[in-house]
């Protein structure tokens, strides 16, 4: 049985990625559905030689986790931010008057120096969780963190916080609802498509950024962990989990995305996909899409521009099929669904058998719909699968036997599961913290993902599988760590003055400046034997010049808490960088 729609004809501009009406003579014509029992994709050719990290990116083989950051952060973007806070203290303190007891009269102009320093504790602070950031100050010896006050003063933080800017608000762009942050996000983003090719798969999807205050803007998705804030298009390889490109939404007057006619099949959200698309339209990849995205038009768009796509859609749907044709069934894994619902609500129905799984399918031209019925029914488009049952990799946990899916559903589950990935990663090391303004909220999303495309570069370019798989959390902390080491100043944290410069040494190094820190002191009592705890020396054991050897030591750094020889192992550990020099010394 055939089913016939036609749509609705219309002239409009055809410009990818332009703005005007989007076209509609590349999908003006009409969808006969048909039985799609032996519907035969057919795949667009793609060459992955360019795909990965391009020729464009800076860093060689022994770069460090903080240069692949700065490629992205580079220069050009630190100094963008460093002449807009300074701009924007001109700016307050001419609009507004303060007390003479305020501590903006303390402020003086910032530095891409201190800029960097200030990042770095921005980082370190979801490492090291506390409810208030006045609680990163605190000399309480229950939970002491002696590192923000040594690098910068708690009034200089919340100074650079306060005055933390990215435009000129002397010339403001009254129509582009994101004037604030556009300039940095221009640069962030031109850095992700420079310097990363995208393999033949890629996603799109919306991510929220938190924010409950007052935003015009806001957007409330009640499936996203959180719920309310800035709603963002963001398009994802799927191979590498690398973000290419993000679109803000701010509502119906988005400067980002072009208008549309109510005639264009593609709407709104095919427009989005057109635009982001663009630059990768005509090269063979795949765009995976959930059903706010998915059409068959769009689908027969993205077609003929040698582009395959697989997605969700909605039955209700422009253009989609009525599946009134044949229904295919398949064996269950499961002996009953029924019963085990029924034992998860404690309810005691009737046990019945459990119904097979069923499909259907149709296909109009390069397009294949499918209808799978699992518990509930799932609609389904593709131009690159024929809609076939295939086994996963998963079992029944109690039939044991293996699980069958259709090949449109494990492949789609596989790829578009990559923004949530993106996000729940981002979780456990996301430097945002509570702000009344929005654009800072979403500049320190904006270093959160810039951190996860580092992360995600330095995964692709070291693949020695004899070195252990480096961890975000510990990706973030040697970032952390590296740009205190280069740009960090230690600080006296009581006056807030500036002490002497540490460019290539760490806290331990800087001897001169923490003398009364820095010293032996024995281990605790053994509570059995009443003597002091013995501890192997960390300089003897460490060591990779010459044989590493186990000295029992009971004297450690009070300010390091490491254990060490009194003697040539603490001068060794607090004169030298890394410990692969000290074996001659500690002999």
């Amino acid at each position: 049985m055939e089913t016939t729609i036609a749509p609705d004809n219309s002239e409009a501009n055809d410009n990818i990625g332009q703005g005007g009406d989007t076209s509609q003579q590349d999908t003006a014509h009409s969808f006969v559905w048909s039985d799609g029992s032996d519907f035969v994709p057919h795949r667009h050719p793609f060459s992955s030689t360019f795909s990965g990290v391009t020729d464009e990116w800076p860093c060689d083989d022994n770069a460090r986790e903080c240069d692949y950051f700065r490629a992205f952060f580079n220069d050009a973007t630190i100094d963008l931010i460093v002449t807009e806070t300074n701009k924007y203290y001109q700016y307050v303190t001419n609009m507004f008057s303060f007390e003479d007891h305020s501590r903006i009269h303390k402020w003086r102009d910032t530095t891409p120096q201190e800029l960097y320093v200030f990042l770095a504790l921005m980082l370190l602070m979801p490492l090291i969780s506390k409810h208030n950031i006045a609680d990163y100050w605190k000399n309480d010896p229950l939970i002491p963190t002696p590192i923000f006050p040594k690098f910068m003063s708690r009034d200089r933080f919340h100074l650079l916080t306060r005055f933390l800017h990215f435009a000129d608000n002397n010339h403001p762009d009254k129509e582009d609802m994101i004037w604030k942050i556009r300039n940095l996000f221009k640069m962030i983003l031109g850095s992700f498509s420079k310097f990363f090719y995208p393999f033949q798969k890629v996603v799109i999807d919306e991510s929220l950024i938190l924010f409950k205050g007052r935003l015009a803007f806001k957007q409330y998705i009640p499936s996203k962990r959180h719920r309310f804030g800035i709603k963002v298009f963001v398009l994802c390889d799927c191979e590498t989990g690398t973000i290419l490109d993000m679109i803000v939404y701010t509502g119906a007057n988005n400067v980002d995305i072009p208008n549309v006619s109510r005639k264009d099949p593609l709407g709104k959200s095919g427009v989005i996909v057109k635009k982001m698309m663009a630059p990768y339209l005509g090269k063979g990849h795949i765009l995976y899409t959930d059903n706010w995205y998915t059409s068959p038009a769009l689908l027969q768009f993205l077609h003929e521009h040698a582009t395959g796509a697989c997605g969700t859609a909605k039955v209700n749907r422009k253009f989609m099929p009525k599946f009134d044709g044949p229904v295919s069934h398949y064996e269950n894994a499961s002996e009953s669904d029924d019963e085990d619902d029924a034992n998860k609500e404690g309810n005691h129905k009737k046990k019945t058998k459990s119904k097979p799984k069923c499909y259907q399918k149709e296909k109009s031209g390069k397009i294949v719909a499918m209808k799978w019925t699992d518990r509930k029914p799932v609609h389904l488009l593709s131009t690159v699968h024929k809609g076939e049952i295939v086994a996963t990799n998963k079992v029944h946990y109690k039939t044991k036997k293996t699980i069958l899916k259709p090949d449109i559903v494990v492949d789609y589950t596989e790829n578009m599961r990559l923004i949530d990935k993106c996000d729940s990663q981002l979780s456990g090391v996301e430097c945002l913290r509570k702000s009344f303004k929005w654009y800072h909220k979403f500049f320190l999303h904006m270093v959160d993902v810039t951190m996860l495309n580092a992360y995600n570069i330095w995964l692709v370019r070291t693949t020695d599988p004899t070195v252990r798989k480096l961890k975000f959390r510990e990706f973030v902390y040697n970032v952390a760590y590296q740009l205190l080491e280069e740009f960090g100043t230690v600080t006296n944290s009581r006056q807030g003055h500036r002490g002497h410069r540490a460019p290539d040494r760490p806290d331990r190094l800087l001897a001169s400046a923490y003398i009364t820190r820095h010293h032996l002191r024995y281990t605790d009592l053994n509570e059995r034997t009443n003597k002091k705890k013995q501890l192997n020396c960390h300089v003897c054991a460490n060591t990779s010049r010459g044989d590493k050897k186990r000295t029992r030591v009971t004297t450690l750094c009070r300010e390091c808490d490491v254990p060490l020889c009194p003697t040539e192992c603490f001068a060794a550990w607090h004169t030298m960088k890394t410990t692969e020099n000290m074996y001659e010394i500690c002999r």
